[in-house]
């Protein structure tokens, strides 16, 4: 694993040990490496969920319905939706050859930066 994921993945769960956390983890990755959400390799399962209402309500239920199926699922459930919190997601759940570790990604995208992000 490289440094800069090893610092970014620190971040995170420093962050997280206090309560906190957001998408500054992914600040940092974007700021280390402006193509590392480019870099992670998904998923066989990626869904994708824009729009003006009801991103964060509509990507919750696909999680949970895929996890209740039996699959390791991540998502951004909070709805840090723009490209830090989408980073801050795939830092979090990538391992050191930048494979996410799960069955399936279900990732609420801003509706105004999703031609940006995929």
């Amino acid at each position: 694993m490289g440094w800069k994921l090893q610092l970014v993945k620190l971040a995170h769960k420093t962050l997280q040990k206090f309560g906190r956390g957001g998408s500054f983890p992914g600040e940092i990755a974007l700021r280390l490496d402006p193509d590392f959400i480019n870099k992670v390799q998904m998923p066989e399962i990626v869904i994708i969920v824009t729009g003006t209402n009801g991103k964060t309500t509509t990507s919750n239920l696909i999680a949970d319905a895929l996890r209740q199926a039996g699959l390791k699922v991540i998502n951004n459930h909070r709805g840090d939706n723009l490209n830090v919190g989408i980073a801050t997601l795939l830092a979090a759940n990538v391992d050191s050859h930048y494979c996410v570790k799960a069955d399936a990604a279900v990732i609420e995208v801003d509706e105004l930066t999703v031609y940006r992000q995929f």
